[in-house]
């Protein structure tokens, strides 16, 4: 998470090796077919995930590693969260979507929506 080839104070819209389908993971630079199921094969295994970049370079060899660096991350800043409040077992409830960001201090939120509309799936 420290090496970067950009002098940009901070890089948004990393792909996370840890969490990226196959179809993300092919359209990195330098990445091939074959080394994108290297990559979901190594972290659904005993080894587990990458816990640094370190171990994405040792994966896929340095060569594709330094076309994408600037890409990549094992951590995740921004996340979707869903929430559903329902008043004691009545038919009384509230759906909220937000994404939010944690590399912020205080953690930002950056979308926020009622979506009661859409039904209470899963209540």
């Amino acid at each position: 998470d420290y090496i970067t080839l950009s002098n940009n104070p901070k890089i948004m819209g990393l792909v996370n090796f840890n969490t990226a389908p196959k179809s993300v993971l092919e359209v990195l630079p330098g990445m091939t077919s074959d080394k994108a199921d290297q990559v979901i094969e190594k972290r659904s295994g005993t080894s587990g995930s990458f816990l640094n970049l370190g171990d994405i370079a040792e994966s896929v060899g340095k060569d594709s590693f330094i076309q994408f660096s600037d890409n990549v991350t094992v951590r995740s800043s921004q996340f979707t969260i869903q929430s559903i409040g329902r008043l004691n077992n009545k038919s009384i409830y509230t759906r909220l979507v937000a994404v939010v960001d944690r590399s912020i201090v205080p953690i930002k939120i950056l979308y926020y929506r009622d979506i009661s509309s859409l039904g209470a799936a899963g209540i």
